[in-house]
Order: C-alpha cells, then sequence, then structure tokens
C-alpha cells in the first residue's frame, strides 16, 4: 500500500446507519458492481471481493477466529440473541451492507406451539397493556400473566374493539375483561399504556390518567387500584421487545390462548410494517412489546437482549 500510494478503510457495518451515509460509503468501495452474494460456510471467517474499481474488500464474519477474546459461551449466547433479530444478523453476523430481508415475518420465533390454553401455573403475576388508538379497530388491549421464576409468560385474553372508544369505554372494558377471569383488579401488578393519547386525551390529561379515573369511578374507590404507566421508549426500545418475543417464542415460555385472535394474527403474519393493511397488525405487536419488557425486561436474559445503538 505504501509503495502504490493505496488507501485503506477499516470499518465495523454500521447499524442503523442514515441511508445516505451508508449509500456514501457503499458507492467508494464498490462503485457500481452489485452488492458481492457470499456464500459463507460453517468454518469460514473471512470473504474477499474485488471490484471493477480496485477496491479489494475483505469482510471479517463474526466468528471464533475473529473473536478470540470471547469464550464459547459468550459466542453462543451472542447467536443465539441473533436468532431473534433476523432483520440485523446480516449485518452484526455476517457483516453484510444491510440487514435482512424487510418483507419476511417479523415475528419468526412464533410457531402454533406458542397457542395453548393452558392455565398460568404457580407464582404468578397480572399484568394489563394497551396500545391506544383513536382510528377504529387500532386499539387493542391484553391481559396477560407471568412468571419471574421461569421466565414465562401467558396471554389470557384480549379486547380489540371494532369501533372507537372513549377512555371511559377502555376502563369499563378492561375491569370486564378482569372480572370474566375472576381477578380483582387490585391484584393488577402491572399495567403499561403507550404514551401517544390517539387523539382521546382531553383538557391535557393524558389517556391513560382518564382511563385509570375511569375505573376508579366505576369502582367508587378513592384511587384507581393500579397506576398505569407508560413504556420504556428510548433509541433500540422497539427491537429490543421484538427480540424478547422471538426469544419467548422460541424457548416455549410464550403462550397464546386461542381467544386472543388479533393478537395471533399479527404473531402469524405481521411483516414490520406501521401503514397500510400490514400496518394494523403493528397494535398487538406493540401491546406486546410492552408488556413483555415491562414485566421480564430486568431478567438478566431479557436485559441482554437490549442492544446498544448509537
Amino acid at each position: 500500500l505504501r509503495e502504490s500510494s493505496g488507501q485503506m478503510i477499516i470499518g465495523a457495518t454500521m447499524v442503523n446507519l442514515s441511508p445516505g451515509r451508508l449509500r456514501f460509503l457503499r458507492t467508494l468501495v464498490q462503485g457500481d458492481d452489485p452488492a458481492p452474494e457470499t456464500e459463507w460456510t460453517a468454518d469460514q471467517s473471512y470473504g474477499v471481493h474485488l471490484h471493477s474499481n480496485g477496491w479489494m474488500q475483505v469482510v471479517a464474519r463474526y466468528s471464533a477466529e475473529n473473536t478470540p477474546w470471547y469464550s464459547e459461551l459468550d459466542r453462543s449466547t451472542w447467536l443465539d440473541t441473533m436468532a431473534t433479530s433476523p432483520w440485523q444478523r446480516g449485518q452484526r453476523v455476517d457483516a453484510a451492507w444491510e440487514g435482512g430481508v424487510s418483507d419476511a415475518r417479523k415475528l419468526v420465533g412464533f410457531t402454533e406451539s406458542n397457542v395453548s390454553a393452558m392455565r398460568p401455573a404457580g407464582s404468578v403475576k397480572i399484568g394489563i397493556a394497551w396500545d391506544h388508538g383513536e382510528i377504529a379497530g387500532h386499539q387493542i388491549c391484553i391481559l396477560y400473566a407471568w412468571s419471574e421464576r421461569d421466565e414465562r409468560m401467558w396471554v389470557i385474553d384480549e379486547d380489540a374493539p371494532e369501533d372507537c372508544t372513549t377512555p371511559q369505554e377502555d376502563g369499563k372494558r378492561a375491569l370486564d375483561m378482569l372480572r370474566k377471569h375472576g381477578i380483582n383488579p387490585a391484584g393488577v401488578d402491572n399495567a403499561v399504556g403507550d404514551v401517544n393519547s390517539a387523539g382521546k386525551a382531553m383538557s391535557g390529561r393524558k389517556v391513560n390518567e382518564l382511563i385509570q379515573e375511569s375505573i376508579r369511578v366505576q369502582m367508587a374507590r378513592r384511587s384507581a387500584p393500579f397506576q398505569i404507566r407508560t413504556p420504556m421508549k428510548r433509541p433500540g426500545s422497539r427491537d429490543w421487545g421484538l427480540r424478547c418475543l422471538n426469544f419467548a417464542a422460541r424457548r416455549g415460555t410464550l403462550h397464546i390462548h386461542p381467544r386472543c385472535t388479533a393478537v395471533l394474527k399479527t404473531m402469524r403474519h405481521w411483516k414490520g410494517g406501521y401503514t397500510g393493511e400490514d400496518g394494523k397488525l403493528a397494535h398487538a405487536a406493540d401491546t406486546m412489546r410492552y408488556a413483555i419488557t415491562s414485566s421480564l425486561g430486568k431478567s438478566e436474559t431479557y436485559s441482554r437482549l437490549h442492544l446498544d445503538y448509537q
């Protein structure tokens, strides 16, 4: 390189890089050539591509040879984590420019074995989660249980009204669902609802506060039996929640009752979109994310699925 006044660029695949900056780097390295297609063998650690513009591209894969400072347990844990993120595995494991196929099913860990009418067993806690919506058919509330001991989650029931509802109606519907299953509202251990009011907030109050107040009034109490908190929304939280769902589904610790038809439709078909027909399925995915991260997210198993984002 020194004798030929050549150049060298060393860099890591940049996940979530802006399209403009990614396009600049790709054009610099491979020019007008199509993206190289690398078929990795199980023991292959490097890929070498010669481009017509003179650049030689050497791609280092995530492997034991390239990461000798990690233990075998560290590597297997990372690969297990990436199995829950097929849309990023290409970048984080195979050093591809881009992630997985965008039109693939997002919740790939889910199979029909996760559909079960089994009742929660052992010492469990009760949770309720909302994704609020102003447009008809865009709201869903789920009732679930979880076990901290074996990190298991059961989705017991759902309320997905086809018509637009008010916060007062949302409160009543939640109480009805709890009573249907013989659950005292005072026994709810976790309640979470998205921060977006979706046009339901009135007089500057947040929709979660209005639903809480509705429940308090209907129960004739001085205070609501539980507080509805907002989910964590920081960079990477959406992908983290989807990773948690895929991980739980793959390990067989996520159980969804057959009556939860809206949730099951999303688990079976959602491709990750938030617009159009696919976007209609996103609300159940968001609700499930809020539930699992707010309930199991602090455990060592699920907290490690939250990757650092730049």
